[in-house]
């Protein structure tokens, strides 16, 4: 049975700290924190409620992020940095990547001091998911502005790498979209989902 004792914070603390050394989250830890905050309100630590919210942000096209959102106060998710995050994930949703890049930027330290460089991988994973799913070939130059990069930023040819892209002179080419990659856990193997297909398909049909 779960424990959802006033005990019980630690241990789910503890495992978000796990989550910021490893990069990625397992299934539920953010929820579990965030239902015991709202147990025991007194027992709140905003920094710990804003990590949680950016994993599961991280594991779209998954739907923990909305699952979160319910269990934060009103009043924290309206205050900035929490708001960013909520318009942040407004932006991916709606497949809005050059505005995504355009509106985070400004906030990208505070992001970054919160969950150092995972965030982001885990972000540009989605949007290429996405890309490659409405495109066989993109140009060089906008695949580049949609992930946020400058062209000659090695980490741009990184990504293209781990998406098994092709180069063509000035396009990239994407394998055929039938691999769905797992987003929670970038560390196993790539997953053939019909369950995360259908929810990227709702992505880009602005549906959540």
């Amino acid at each position: 049975m779960t424990d959802f004792t006033e005990g019980a914070i630690e241990a789910a603390e503890a495992a978000i700290d796990e989550a910021q050394k490893s990069g990625h989250a397992a299934e539920g830890v953010e929820t579990r924190l965030l239902t015991l905050y709202s147990f025991y309100p007194q027992r709140v630590k905003p920094d710990y409620v804003l990590k949680a919210a950016m994993f599961a942000l991280m594991k779209l096209p998954e739907t923990d992020f909305s699952a979160c959102l319910p269990l934060i106060p009103d009043g924290q998710l309206t205050t900035e940095p929490l708001s960013v995050v909520v318009e942040a994930d407004n932006l991916l949703v709606t497949a809005e990547f050059e505005r995504f890049w355009t509106f985070i930027e400004p906030h990208k330290k505070t992001l970054e001091d919160a969950i150092p460089v995972h965030f982001f991988e885990a972000i540009r994973r989605y949007i290429i998911c996405v890309i490659s799913l409405t495109h066989l070939a993109i140009s060089r130059a906008l695949l580049a502005r949609l992930l946020g990069f400058a062209e000659s930023d090695p980490a741009f040819d990184d990504c293209i790498k781990a998406a098994k892209a092709t180069v063509e002179g000035e396009s990239i080419r994407f394998p055929p979209p039938t691999i769905i990659h797992k987003q929670n856990n970038p560390g196993t193997s790539d997953l053939s989902s019909p369950e995360q297909f259908k929810r990227i398909m709702n992505v880009l049909k602005h549906e959540k």
